[in-house]
């Protein structure tokens, strides 16, 4: 079966959903679905980000003068 899945950068899954052609035959069903593409987009966006391997684990800070 098709199916719909939203994964952010560092593989947290914030959506996987089923889907047929059939679903798509109505305009309910296209514009709830859009609605739901849209939550698991900004979930995914704003799941804690996780370094990857060899990536640094903090960001270099500004050394404060003084």
């Amino acid at each position: 079966m098709p199916r719909v899945i939203v994964v952010n950068e560092n593989g947290t899954m914030t959506w996987d959903e089923r889907v047929t052609a059939a679903d798509f035959e109505t305009e309910h069903f296209q514009r709830c679905l859009a609605q739901r593409l849209s939550w698991a987009v900004a979930d995914a966006e704003s799941a804690p980000h996780a370094p990857k391997a060899g990536e640094p684990t903090s960001r270099p800070g500004r050394l404060s003068e003084g």
